[in-house]
């Protein structure tokens, strides 16, 4: 096996397909792993969980085929999926497993940064629940009036929320794995709150600023191909 392997972790609320057209331009170069966490897609029968050790644990068992089949992978994750990127990295060194050349995290603050004070969003009223992700930008507003929809996506939104909501750091031994942080100007998270990244790697930690709200992935889904192809070794 001579490809390498990118693992995409998707979003909150998110399944994997929530990124495949991101990543579709690199499919030609890499093997593009998405990655599907219980309750949603094929696995919409299974339980959601709602603690994040416990999606970090199910994203390692996904993956660790991929870990021993490919010589060289990567890992991206956005929002939530950046805090299980960070994590589930750490989990494939306890479990003494080879490493990822490069971690791409993006729309996620360092894991050091606490939440605690900050309203829970899971715990909110639908209506006010609801608003809360418009306002972000992920949300289209043909859910926000569509009950089915709502019915559908509001248990999977607040589970993946709650998991990320309720997480508490703990100091881990820093990553010695190169690491590009992503962030929207335009969204609700601080360069400073970014930049404390730096102290989760001993090797190179790149942090990059682009334009647009949490979701400027998608807006700038060539850049980030770009740099992906520029990194990936």
């Amino acid at each position: 096996m001579n490809r390498k392997a990118l693992i995409v972790i998707p979003f909150a609320g998110g399944n994997r397909y929530s990124l495949y057209h991101t990543f579709k331009l690199l499919e030609k170069e890499y093997d593009v792993i998405h990655i599907e966490l219980p309750g949603r897609g094929k696995r919409f029968k299974e339980p959601l969980l709602r603690d994040i050790h416990m999606m970090a644990s199910d994203i390692f068992n996904q993956i660790e085929k991929v870990i021993d089949t490919y010589p060289t992978y990567s890992i991206y994750g956005h929002s939530l999926g950046g805090l299980l990127t960070y994590l589930v990295s750490h989990l494939i060194i306890k479990n003494e497993k080879r490493q990822p050349t490069h971690l791409y995290i993006s729309g996620k603050n360092a894991p050091s940064i606490s939440l605690s004070g900050k309203v829970k969003i899971h715990l909110l009223p639908r209506d006010k629940f609801m608003q809360r992700l418009f306002e972000l930008g992920g949300m289209p507003s043909a859910i926000l009036v569509n009950t089915n929809l709502i019915e559908f996506y509001e248990p999977i939104l607040r589970a993946d929320l709650q998991a990320n909501e309720n997480y508490s750091y703990s100091i881990n031994k820093r990553l010695n794995i190169p690491m590009t942080i992503l962030y929207g100007n335009k969204e609700n998270i601080s360069a400073s709150s970014v930049s404390l990244w730096v102290k989760e790697g001993s090797n190179s930690v790149d942090i990059i600023r682009l334009t647009g709200n949490h979701f400027f992935i998608f807006k700038h889904k060539n850049n980030i191909v770009k740099i992906i192809r520029k990194t990936f070794k």
